[in-house]
């Protein structure tokens, strides 16, 4: 018992060595600008390739933005890597050289869609990266974290507004495409009923004996195939007028609307 109760505390032990070292790391001022200075090129290449390939135009002037003031954060990145003896990186993180050739594989809306998912993944870590470094008070790298995380938050909410307007943009869009499809079923006839009456209408070009009264508005009996129905007054909208015979008969749709005659 006393045997497992001392392997249990050397554990316990060595665990929380290698947590402290993990979190070190993470607050490393070195290794914190090494990385900011990464970051700050990865987001001034996928910037510029935003600004240049993505199908909005709020996503291209969000690109813009993402390498104006990444290339500034960068200028600072770099003054403070000078003041620490460290000799800055010169080209983005490896994550980030992949996620341009995936992106620059895309096109339109999916471009787009992707490219603001990265960089709200990005921002999120690197927000946390720059929290923790404020909180470890490491002189001119935690001054320069706290000065640059309000410009990072920003961006974040961009890209959440972005990605949040595109999916409404995409609402809309499905929205438009089925009522546009709906209206087309509509003029086609709907169940029938529209394809019938403009049947009948053409049928009653056929005839020859529709010169004689005002049909279809005559109240008096007409001859031949002119009599009109008893209850022929229907609401329906107009959607122009024919000639037959020596008549002009206003076109009438099949759906309630306005005041017609149906033959």
């Amino acid at each position: 018992m006393t045997t497992k109760l001392m392997f249990i505390t050397i554990l316990l032990f060595a665990s929380s060595f290698s947590v402290i070292d993990i979190f070190a790391k993470d607050r490393d001022p070195k290794l914190f600008i090494t990385d900011a200075i990464k970051g700050n090129l990865s987001e001034i290449a996928l910037g510029k390739l935003a600004a240049k390939n993505a199908a909005a135009e709020a996503v291209r002037t969000y690109g813009k933005t993402l390498a104006a003031d990444h290339t500034r954060a960068y200028d600072e990145a770099s003054a403070v890597a000078a003041k620490l003896d460290l000799n800055p990186p010169d080209e983005p993180s490896a994550e980030a050289r992949e996620e341009q050739t995936r992106l620059r594989k895309l096109s339109g809306r999916a471009f787009d869609q992707a490219f603001l998912n990265y960089m709200i993944k990005d921002h999120q870590t690197n927000i946390q990266n720059f929290e923790d470094q404020v909180r470890a008070g490491n002189g001119v790298t935690s001054k320069m974290a706290e000065r640059q995380l309000p410009t990072l938050r920003k961006h974040l909410e961009m890209a959440k507004m972005l990605k949040s307007g595109a999916k409404q943009s995409e609402r809309f869009q499905a929205h438009k495409a089925i009522t546009k499809h709906r209206s087309s079923h509509s003029l086609a006839g709907g169940s029938g009923r529209g394809i019938q009456w403009v049947g009948r209408i053409a049928k009653a070009q056929n005839q020859s004996s529709l010169c004689n009264d005002h049909w279809p508005t005559a109240k008096k009996t007409s001859r031949g195939p002119c009599k009109p129905r008893a209850n022929s007054r229907i609401s329906r909208p107009s959607l122009g007028a024919v000639s037959i015979g020596c008549h002009s008969v206003i076109l009438r749709s099949p759906f309630p609307g306005g005041s017609a005659m149906e033959s």
